[in-house]
């Protein structure tokens, strides 16, 4: 077939686990609320922020960050996250890479404790 044909067989709406590409972070921010929401009563734990910057040269761009981040994060069981940064290259964990909130545990650093991963 033609290639309209092809493109208008894969017309519909995006997979649930779909990446989805916003011009503003205030539609971004809407679509996460809403899909925070509609998670419903499952288990939740918050963290608080934790910015750091290294580069000294960087200061008075993270002065001006630092105003905008949030200073805590909020996360239920069944919450699509995405990293934003390289954690941990070797095992995978780099910035794009996604994931499911499964659970949460003690970590073995603190008594804080961190999301699963699945």
């Amino acid at each position: 077939g033609c290639p309209m044909d092809v493109l208008r067989q894969l017309d519909g709406p995006p997979h649930p686990d779909a990446t989805l590409l916003r011009s503003t972070n205030r539609e971004v921010d809407w679509i996460n609320l809403q899909r925070y929401a509609a998670l419903g009563d499952v288990p939740e734990e918050t963290f608080p922020a934790n910015v750091a910057f290294t580069n000294p040269d960087d200061l008075e761009l993270a002065e001006q960050i630092f105003h905008t981040v949030p200073r805590e994060l909020k996360l239920k069981v069944g919450t699509r996250v995405m990293l934003t940064r390289n954690l941990d290259v070797p095992n995978g964990f780099v910035n794009g890479s996604t994931g499911t909130v499964v659970g949460f545990e003690p970590s073995s650093k603190s008594d804080e404790p961190y999301p699963g991963w699945s």
